[in-house]
């Protein structure tokens, strides 16, 4: 008889029925959705980084003095401006990378439910967060905190075994880059790399400050597209 805690073929084929309704939702909205201005933010910043990485983000006249976009999410553009440069209108790639992001997301929230070893809990987790329809019209858009989300999310993953005996499933070099690379893409997220450091401080003070350094340094790669070219001005 089959361990009710076991992952089976059933339930992957379940899994990839969900993430595949969940994409097509999420493509159907990022094809057709009307567009919102935060959208063409992003989709500004990323071309512009994608044409001169070393340009300091601005944005014509929403945000005139350029702080808004260089404390926010100068890494999010950074890593859209691939999709940005592609032979379709920097709007849509902008929605097919957060597409992408959303549904790393949902990967990674299977990742959270699966140690429990419930495979319930698992795909209840993964219909929530894909087929919610708040969540599937959001992770449809082009926002920047798509981004930022998938690095909470992989912190989680990556850092959550600090918290139980041992430790031993705990990653906490690379949890340090995500939390911080959370950061560097929503400014609002500061909790979670206080925190972070918080449990390292607790768990693993051996090893606090290497990765409070790992957990600084993806915010200031961000900032550095915005002040390396004019420090004084910056």
């Amino acid at each position: 008889m089959t361990d009710p805690g076991t992952w089976t073929r059933r339930h992957t084929l379940l899994l990839a029925l969900t993430a595949l309704a969940a994409a097509a939702w999420r493509l159907h909205v990022a094809l057709g959705a009307p567009w919102y201005v935060d959208e063409g933010y992003v989709a500004e910043c990323a071309r512009s980084l994608a044409l001169h990485p070393l340009a300091r983000v601005h944005v014509g006249a929403l945000w005139e003095d350029g702080l808004f976009p260089l404390t926010t999410s100068c890494l999010a553009p950074l890593t859209a401006a691939p999709f940005a440069l592609l032979p379709w209108p920097a709007l849509v790639g902008v929605r097919l990378w957060a597409v992408g992001l959303d549904l790393l997301a949902l990967g990674l929230v299977v990742l959270l439910a699966r140690p429990r070893r419930d495979p319930g809990l698992a795909l209840l987790a993964a219909a929530a967060y894909g087929l919610l329809p708040f969540a599937a019209e959001f992770g449809g858009r082009g926002f920047y905190h798509h981004f930022s989300v998938a690095c909470l999310l992989a912190t989680l993953v990556l850092g959550s075994g600090l918290l139980e005996p041992g430790g031993r499933r705990a990653r906490p070099a690379w949890a340090s880059l995500c939390a911080g690379a959370a950061v560097a893409g929503c400014y609002w997220l500061w909790w979670l790399p206080l925190s972070w450091c918080l449990i390292l401080a607790w768990r693993r003070p051996r090893h606090w400050i290497g990765c409070a350094a790992l957990t600084a340094l993806p915010p200031l790669l961000a900032l550095a597209p915005g002040i390396l070219p004019d420090p004084a001005g910056a």
